[in-house]
C-alpha cells in the first residue's frame, strides 16, 4: 500500500507545474525551501525553525499571489487568485494534518482519497484532520482567496479542549477514520476572524520576534475558531458571488483608509452597488455593520499605535479620523473600557 501511495506521489508531483508546487506542501519540507525564490530565513532553533515567503503567480487559468509561513509543526498558506476559467488547485497532506481552514472569497470543492466535493463556501471555515492524502480543489472563475493553517496533530492536541461533546466526538473521529470535519456545518467567518488572519499576514512586530507573534496568533485564531464552531453554527449567509466580491471590495477600502468618512451611498457607489444591498449583505457576510467594522478597525489601530508608539494621542485621533479628541476618547473607551490616557498608562 505505501509502495502504491509512494508511486502515486511521484506521477502527481510530475504533474504538478508552476503554483501547484507551492499547495498544500508537507510540512517536513520546511528544510528544503530556503533556496526558494523570494524566500526569507530567519535563522533560529531548530525547534522554531522559520522561513516566509511570497509569489505572484499568472497562468492562462489563473494569476495572482501566494503567501506561505512555515515552522517546524505549523505551515500557514494564503492564496489570493482571479480565476479566469475553471481549475484545480492540488491538494496533498504526507502525513496526519489537522486543518484550519478559512474560505474567504469564491466557492470551491474538495476531492481527496477520502471525500468527494465536500463544499467550501465563501465565508466560510471549519477544522479538518486528514490521514496522507492526495486530491484537488476545484474553482470557478471569479476572485478566490482562502487561508489555511495546517499543523501535526501532536501541536493540536496539545491545545485541544476536553469535556465538550463536539470535541469528543472529533477526537473520536481522528481516531477511527482517515477524515473528519470539526463539525459537519462550516462556521460563518466574522470580524474577529478576519482580523487574526490579517495580523497573521500582516504583522506589525520586530523581526527578531516575529515568528513569537505568528505562533500567538495562530493559538489566538485556533481559540477564537474551535469557541465559533462549540456553538451552534448560524446558516451561511445568502450572498450572490457577485455580491460577495462587493463587499470584500468595501472592506478592503476601509481598511486602507481608516482616516477618511463615507457615507453608506459613497461606499456603494465606489464598488457598484446600491445602499440597501451594501447595508443587507456586508451585515449577512461579516456579522457587522458597514459603520461597525469601521469604528471597530479604526479602534484597533488606535489600540496599536497606543501601545507601540509615543505618538501624542490627539494625533492618533486625527490619524484614525476623528477631529474631535473627545469623541475618540468616548469611542475607545466604549470599546475597551478605559481612555487612550488610561490604556497607555496602565502599560507604563
Amino acid at each position: 500500500m505505501l509502495e502504491a501511495y509512494a508511486k502515486r506521489s511521484r506521477n502527481y508531483a510530475k504533474r504538478s507545474q508552476d503554483i501547484e508546487k507551492y499547495i498544500m506542501r508537507d510540512d517536513n519540507d520546511c528544510k528544503n525551501s530556503s533556496q526558494d525564490q523570494g524566500q526569507l530565513t530567519i535563522p533560529s532553533h531548530e525547534k522554531q525553525q522559520y522561513a516566509e515567503r511570497e509569489l505572484d503567480f499568472k497562468d492562462a487559468k489563473s494569476n495572482g499571489c501566494v503567501r506561505e509561513i512555515k515552522f517546524k509543526d505549523v505551515h500557514i498558506m494564503r492564496i489570493s487568485l482571479q480565476i479566469h476559467q475553471t481549475t484545480s488547485i492540488p491538494f496533498m497532506t504526507k502525513s496526519p494534518k489537522v486543518i484550519l481552514f478559512f474560505s474567504m472569497q469564491g466557492d470551491s470543492l474538495l476531492n481527496t482519497d477520502y471525500i468527494s466535493n465536500l463544499s467550501l463556501k465563501a465565508s466560510s471555515h471549519n477544522i479538518i484532520y486528514t490521514e496522507p492524502s492526495l486530491g484537488n480543489i476545484q474553482c470557478t472563475p471569479g476572485k478566490y482567496e482562502v487561508f489555511y493553517i495546517s499543523m501535526s496533530l501532536e501541536m493540536f492536541k496539545s491545545y485541544f479542549p476536553r469535556d465538550e461533546d463536539v470535541f469528543e466526538k472529533f477526537k473520536r473521529q481522528m481516531e477511527q477514520s482517515d477524515f473528519s470535519l470539526l463539525r459537519n456545518e462550516h462556521g460563518v467567518l466574522n470580524h474577529k476572524i478576519i482580523k487574526v488572519i490579517e495580523d497573521i499576514c500582516h504583522p506589525d512586530s520586530l523581526q527578531s520576534i516575529k515568528p513569537i507573534y505568528i505562533i500567538a496568533k495562530v493559538i489566538e485564531l485556533l481559540s477564537i475558531q474551535l469557541n465559533e464552531l462549540c456553538t451552534i453554527c448560524q446558516p451561511l449567509p445568502l450572498v450572490r458571488p457577485e455580491d460577495v466580491e462587493k463587499m470584500y471590495e468595501v472592506k478592503n477600502f476601509i481598511l486602507k483608509h481608516l482616516n477618511e468618512n463615507h457615507s453608506l451611498s459613497e461606499l456603494a457607489q465606489i464598488v457598484g452597488t446600491n445602499d440597501y444591498t451594501l447595508k443587507k449583505e456586508f451585515k449577512q457576510l461579516f456579522g457587522t455593520t458597514v459603520f461597525g467594522f469601521w469604528s471597530d478597525a479604526k479602534m484597533d489601530n488606535a489600540q496599536k499605535l497606543l501601545a507601540e508608539t509615543t505618538t501624542d494621542i490627539k494625533e492618533i485621533s486625527e490619524i484614525i479620523g476623528y477631529k474631535n479628541p473627545q469623541h475618540f476618547s468616548t469611542a475607545f473607551k466604549r470599546k475597551f473600557g478605559l481612555t487612550p490616557s488610561q490604556f497607555r498608562k496602565n502599560r507604563e
